[in-house]
């Protein structure tokens, strides 16, 4: 997981919808990896603040692209199929008030 934490820390957008992409697609496998991700992951990330800010600039359409896979990763967690990753995810700090900017 270093690997997908260093590709979102990152300040391209590229890798960082990539590696969104990919923990959005491990979470909607199967709830027990949701879960686990859910424990370990840090979501206090400063990257994911910088997706919640206002995007000006070339690069616009590929930070709106990062965003949108931001915005699937956090709402893959309500989608799961457990009550109890639906739940906790309501209770992670600041997740879906990004979501809802």
């Amino acid at each position: 997981l270093r690997a997908i934490y260093g590709a979102i820390k990152t300040d391209r957008p590229k890798p960082m919808r990539a590696a969104l992409q990919l923990l959005a697609a491990l979470v909607r496998h199967s709830s027990h990896v949701a879960r686990d991700l859910q424990l370990r992951f840090p979501f206090g990330m400063r990257s994911f603040k910088q997706l919640t800010e206002p995007r000006t600039g070339k690069n616009r359409q590929l930070l709106d692209g990062a965003r949108s896979a931001f915005v699937d990763f956090a709402l893959s967690f309500l989608r799961s199929k457990s009550a109890e990753v639906q739940r906790e995810t309501l209770n992670i700090p600041g997740l879906l008030e990004s979501v809802a900017r």
